[in-house]
């Protein structure tokens, strides 16, 4: 039961992990995609920076938003498996 909740501890770190890691090439898309879709003009109206600015947002959120609960529950179970095992295996006292 011990392994169990070892495997699933890493498991759900290395889980974590890379997806904060590929959250980083989603940001760079964004900054890249946003970039190329701006006008060329040396000026910009304050409306301008703002429709620009709700594009960066929804696109953001469309794009790279992935929730970590699945990792963390996956973390918090091996934890939980991690503890009733180690209690299994010392006998009681009495």
């Amino acid at each position: 039961m011990r392994l169990l909740g070892y495997i699933l501890l890493i498991v759900g770190f290395v889980g974590l992990s890379l997806r904060l890691y590929a959250r980083g090439g989603v940001t760079e898309a964004i900054a890249i995609h946003q970039f190329q879709s701006m006008p060329q003009q040396e000026t910009y109206s304050r409306g301008d920076v703002i429709d620009a600015m709700k594009k960066v947002a929804a696109y953001s959120w469309d794009e790279g938003n992935s929730s970590p609960v699945r990792g963390a529950l996956i973390m918090l179970l091996g934890g939980i498996l991690i503890d009733v095992g180690s209690r299994l295996k010392k006998p009681n006292p009495n």
